[in-house]
């Protein structure tokens, strides 16, 4: 049996806690045809447990929240890389997905989008905010710039200091 990258990710994140939405779409403000996708949009709060009398462990780098956790997934079949929607800040493609998700007031959507663009990361009092690709290798270039990367050869890239994306 084979299992679609998509579906892999999909579950990974489900059994870890994520309430998602695949292919996430982002519509232009003009036009019928869409601009690009997220491919799964999850959104996990800081007190999850699954099972009453004997929780799942779940990932231990996505347990060590006490906030709120918004990912915007991109799923690959090999390397994991972002797709230009996603590293090109004049297409504003973080800010409409923002704006749909409304977690955060209109005022903080174009700096929040700053960070994402900039270090694929955004933290505040109340909710993190994160790039996340998962695929068969990790990507040393995105591991220099962006907070996480899953893969099955290597499953964790480090979380970059607290203070820089706030």
């Amino acid at each position: 049996m084979i299992i679609r990258s998509e579906d892999l990710a999909y579950w990974f994140l489900r059994l870890n806690g994520f309430l998602t939405i695949q292919n996430f779409v982002v519509h232009p403000d003009e036009g019928r045809d869409q601009r690009t996708d997220v491919d799964i949009l999850g959104v996990r709060f800081p007190h999850r447990k699954e099972l009453l009398n004997n929780p799942m462990e779940d990932y231990p780098l996505l347990t060590n929240n006490k906030k709120s956790l918004v990912v915007f997934c991109e799923v690959k079949t090999g390397t994991c890389s972002l797709n230009g929607p996603w590293t090109t800040p004049g297409k504003k493609n973080m800010q409409r997905v923002l704006k749909a998700l409304g977690t955060h007031p209109q005022k903080s959507i174009s700096k929040i989008a700053a960070m994402l663009y900039k270090h694929g990361k955004y933290r505040d009092r109340k909710s993190e905010i994160s790039l996340l690709c998962i695929g068969k290798s990790n990507n040393p270039a995105l591991k220099k710039t962006f907070f996480l990367g899953l893969s099955p050869n290597k499953s964790k890239y480090e979380i970059p200091s607290k203070n820089k994306y706030q």
